[in-house]
């Protein structure tokens, strides 16, 4: 899941070739209070399996293997992104190539991004044929930021087809110059048959206070 890539960057964007992030896991970290923590944010433990369902969540990791990406310049607040990861099979079958497209807004306190992937190379890197997309915001109102996901995972491998719908809503609310308390709540509800209940839910708080600009703490709690 980690970035192993080399790339070329200027006033065209940036191309990169390897493994890199992918976009979901780019929108799923931007639009939480909780980042990327596998532990306390309710997207990463719904989008990658943590949550001890075996119901559709997504087919790949966090980067994407051998694959080439560009990112483009922003310009009046819009960037956009494209994704292609080749098929590492010369057989027939189900195996196809991975695609994903992204685009965002920011401007000022307002920030905004939607993502779409499409993945069908069956293999240790991607082990499930999906099509998926999400939405993320996140709005700074000085006192408070908050933050808003949906997303929709949908799994088409050999013929055990499932579908698993995500919510998220948090907020960052700063108590001194330097704590903030974080607060999130996200649910999935899963159509297939894996799962007995049908949900995953996730509540978690926080509270991370910065030391100085390489060290801080935090402490946080989760249920689910």
């Amino acid at each position: 899941g980690r970035g192993s890539w080399v790339g070329l960057s200027g006033d065209f964007g940036r191309v990169a070739l390897g493994q890199y992030d992918n976009a979901f896991f780019t929108m799923g970290l931007a639009y939480n209070p909780f980042g990327s923590s596998m532990t306390f944010s309710p997207s990463m433990v719904s989008y990658y399996s943590l949550g001890g369902f075996l119901a559709p969540s997504l087919g790949y990791d966090t980067g994407w293997v051998n694959s080439i990406t560009y990112e483009t310049p922003t310009i009046g607040g819009f960037s956009a992104a494209l994704q292609f990861a080749p098929k590492e099979t010369s057989a027939g079958g189900d195996a196809k190539n991975n695609y994903a497209v992204s685009a965002a807004y920011n401007a000022g306190a307002l920030s905004v991004m939607g993502v779409y992937t499409s993945s069908g190379d069956i293999n240790s890197a991607y082990f499930d044929r999906q099509k998926n997309w999400g939405l993320g915001a996140s709005y700074d109102f000085g006192a408070a930021k908050l933050f808003a996901q949906y997303s929709v995972v949908k799994s088409e491998t050999g013929g055990s087809d499932g579908k698993s719908k995500f919510f998220q809503i948090g907020a960052t609310v700063p108590v001194t110059e330097a704590g903030k308390v974080m607060v999130s709540y996200g649910q999935t509800k899963y159509d297939d048959f894996y799962v007995a209940d049908g949900k995953l839910k996730q509540f978690s708080l926080g509270y991370d206070h910065s030391l100085s600009k390489r060290s801080g703490v935090y402490a946080a709690l989760t249920s689910k």
